[in-house]
């Protein structure tokens, strides 16, 4: 049979904190008790917590330990932000994959095969255009080819193909989307 710590220690780490109360409340009898109860089990838990290590892992590389860090210290907004800046993800993506790590945080052992599957997008950040394929094209006022642009334009990646102008050419959101769709408008044909 499950205690009541055990249950209320579930709906605590399942974010349900009101629905531990309200079992606390029911076995106990007191709204006093049970509130009692709760909070000492969440202290216990930010005890616990706080004790636990963030693994150091020798073979990640420091912006992975960054977001690892960030997360055992409850920053996680900044955690995702820093993964969305260090790799190719974009703003959801970044968000699952911190939602993933933190989850996770507390088992090392899947903690490590996360980190094995993700450890290639915290490498340093690549141009993802061959060398041959940047010329500056002095029509649009772009490095990036108008074949480059054309082709992700064509596979349904316009927003990729923005933010690759902004990322090789220095330039705003604003001039990038409209250096795309300068030449969207001009060449491409649906």
């Amino acid at each position: 049979m499950i205690s009541l710590r055990e249950e209320c220690l579930f709906l605590i780490h399942e974010n349900r904190v009101l629905e531990a109360q309200s079992l606390a409340f029911q076995e106990l009898g007191s709204l006093t008790q049970a509130k009692e109860f709760i909070e000492s089990l969440l202290q216990e838990l930010e005890i616990q917590e706080s004790k636990a290590s963030i693994p150091n892992l020798n073979n990640t590389n420091s912006l992975l330990q960054d977001v690892l860090n960030m997360l055992g210290q409850g920053r996680k907004l900044e955690a995702v932000k820093l993964i969305k800046e260090s790799t190719h993800l974009g703003l959801k993506e970044s968000k699952d994959l911190a939602d993933l790590l933190y989850n996770n945080l507390g088992s090392e052992a899947i903690l490590h095969q996360v980190l094995e599957m993700y450890l290639p997008l915290f490498e340093k950040k690549q141009e993802e255009i061959p060398v041959q394929q940047i010329s500056q094209n002095s029509e649009f006022g772009t490095k990036v080819s108008i074949d480059t642009i054309l082709d992700l334009i064509h596979k349904g990646k316009k927003i990729e193909a923005v933010k690759l102008v902004k990322d090789t050419d220095g330039l705003g959101l604003k001039d990038s989307k409209d250096i795309v769709d300068a030449i969207q408008e001009k060449y491409y044909k649906y």
